[in-house]
């Protein structure tokens, strides 16, 4: 046996002890506990176990006497062929009459004998050749599941005490059976009388229900005309008032709505109008620094003119990022020309590559797009790394 099959529930064979069924593995104590049809448990090592404990086919008999031991008991006579397919199982499929005995016998009645039983057993199994096999070596094989095996019953052994307890029980049935005549036609008297009483009570009440009936009718019929009345003024009152009211709410909200518009309007106007105040004061800055820086060039000589174009060049920085404004395209992009934001020859195409020598600057939107204060300078690309 291997480790994989010390699964709790697996039927196994014990060398000494038959069938049993692993009920628990205890790993921590390295034991298999073992449960017989009995109950009685038995404890093994596991490597005992798994020297000594065969596995077992599984929907023999075996599993039916741990799973299903009061239908082994009705199968005795009820179903006598499905024990013989289950025995057959556990044997692997074929055995001798022996072998079948050996399985059987023991969970037969002791009022029965097996010579008997196995008679009347056999000449079922010889009446389906489909799902049994006899050979010459008196060998029975199952040649079908045990599900399709037919349903034969085999009666019981009858003894002299059987029999005379059933006159016994016959002669009292038949005497019960008159006493329960004779107070059934009684009864059946009484019911008759009963049941006509019955159904006169039950048709005076009935007319008297009826009449009731149509007096409660008539009065809701009545009143449910006028509450019906009612209702109806009462939702044309509701839809007039509700059609009023949706048309107030209607001005108020295109009011509402109107007023909106026009405040985002003078927003929008405020807004434009301080953009433009915003480009000319940089404008204007830009221009009073671009006088003093040359106001500063007349008194310098000619050596320092690369400071006084750095000079410029920041103040003019400078003055635009006062105004709110940033740059974009920095000298040395490669870009696709855009005469909104780029400023070269007049050659060019949109979308052509050029490459930037100087930014430009940028006021950005706020409720519009943004504006460029200043293109980007291109010129023309030679080549293209």
């Amino acid at each position: 046996m291997e480790t994989r099959e010390l699964i709790p529930g697996t039927l196994v064979t014990h060398p000494e002890h038959g069938v049993s069924k692993i009920l628990d593995v205890v790993g921590s104590k390295s034991e298999v506990v073992l449960e017989f049809p009995s109950g009685q448990k038995h404890l093994m090592q596991i490597r005992e176990a798994l020297d000594l404990l065969t596995t077992r086919p599984s929907g023999g008999l075996a599993d039916c006497l741990y799973d299903k031991p009061d239908a082994i008991n009705d199968w005795i006579y009820g179903d006598s062929l499905r024990l013989v397919g289950l025995t057959l199982v556990d044997l692997g499929g074929c055995g001798k009459a022996g072998d079948i005995k050996e399985r059987l016998e023991p969970i037969l009645p002791a009022a029965d004998k097996w010579k008997r039983w196995w008679e009347n057993v056999s000449k079922s199994i010889s009446k389906h050749p489909s799902h049994f096999e006899r050979t010459s070596s008196q060998i029975i094989t199952l040649i079908c599941p045990v599900e399709d095996i037919p349903i034969e019953r085999t009666s019981p052994p009858k003894t002299a005490a059987t029999r005379t307890t059933k006159r016994m029980a016959s002669n009292q049935a038949a005497q019960i059976v008159q006493e329960l005549e004779e107070r059934h036609g009684q009864e059946r008297d009484n019911f008759a009388a009963d049941l006509q009483q019955l159904r006169e009570s039950h048709a005076a009440d009935l007319a008297l229900q009826r009449e009731n009936h149509a007096n409660e009718l008539q009065k809701q019929r009545e009143s449910h005309y006028r509450d019906l009345k009612k209702q109806r003024q009462a939702f044309r009152e509701d839809r007039e008032t509700y059609i009023k009211d949706l048309d107030l709410m209607k001005q108020g909200y295109e009011d509402l709505l109107q007023g909106e518009r026009s405040l985002v309007e003078g927003l929008r106007n405020q807004i434009a109008q301080r953009r433009e105040e915003s480009r000319l004061d940089i404008r204007r800055g830009m221009l009073e620094t671009i006088a003093d820086t040359l106001r500063n060039v007349q008194g310098h000589s000619q050596g320092s003119h690369d400071k006084l174009l750095s000079e410029v060049k920041v103040g003019l920085e400078i003055a635009l990022l006062a105004g709110g404004a940033r740059w974009y395209a920095q000298p040395g992009e490669i870009v696709e020309f855009d005469p909104r934001h780029h400023e070269g020859l007049d050659r060019f195409a949109k979308g052509s590559p050029v490459k930037v020598q100087s930014k430009g600057a940028l006021i950005p939107g706020d409720l519009t797009p943004d504006f460029v204060l200043m293109k980007a300078r291109v010129v023309e690309v030679t080549e293209v790394k």
